[in-house]
């Protein structure tokens, strides 16, 4: 393609096919990119394989693999990620050792690590949450900066900002730490069934099994 690995002049085994694709490559090696600026601003890394329009873009680490209309677009540093679908990882910046499969899966994390999202939009809006497994569609969506949460079933954990949550099932916890502020809320609630725990927003402690189990449970605890 047009340009592509344009800058290159130590680097080796590498493949670049696409316009720009690895347009700053100097040093790099064992590289695979493919499409229109892919791997863009990359300059010595090793080891990545890009695959869709301006997937890892802007990236300056080594070791990701990124499939994708732009995912791992804005990845710097952070290394041995697998970012699969559009817009998957695309605001990761540091992140490092993370597997996100669906389109727009893991979209804003930046520092996020050592997560695994599996899904459209699952874990979407993850920013610096790390130890996280979000399976489903749209599970652990607004998780910002919850840590070691497990979450399968669509949707379920979808509002949750909180640590330590187990929700499988359906909408499981779905609601979790809606509009609280209190840190001591809506923590280690454990949810395993369809819509179990649903719409809790504050209470804690609290542990449900079946289908709908506590459904209605909002504050409550223990």
């Amino acid at each position: 393609g047009s340009r592509a690995g344009r800058n290159s002049t130590y680097g080796s085994n590498n493949t670049f096919i696409g316009n720009t694709a690895g347009y700053s490559n100097t040093y790099g090696e064992s590289n695979t990119m493919v499409g229109v600026s892919t791997g863009f601003s990359g300059s010595s890394t090793y080891g990545n394989s890009f695959f869709g329009a301006s997937a890892g873009y802007s990236n300056m680490a080594s070791y990701n693999s990124f499939f994708g209309m732009m995912s791992g677009y804005s990845n710097a540093t952070g290394t041995n990620n697998s970012f699969f679908g559009s817009f998957s990882g695309q605001y990761n910046t540091s992140g490092s050792e993370n597997v996100f499969l669906g389109n727009y899966a893991g979209n804003v994390n930046e520092t996020g690590s050592r997560n695994i999202f599996i899904g459209n939009e699952s874990g979407s809006g993850n920013v610096s949450g790390s130890n996280n497994i979000f399976i489903g569609d749209s599970t652990g969506r607004s998780n910002t900066s919850g840590q070691m949460n497990i979450a399968i079933g669509r949707s379920a954990l979808f509002a949750n900002t909180r640590s330590g949550q187990v929700a499988i099932g359906d909408s499981a916890l779905a609601k979790n730490s809606t509009g609280t502020s209190n840190p001591l809320e809506a923590v280690f609630n454990t949810a395993i069934g369809t819509k179990a725990l649903k719409r809790n927003t504050e209470g804690f402690d609290n542990t449900a099994l079946g289908y709908e189990a506590l459904q209605r449970n909002d504050i409550g605890q223990f």
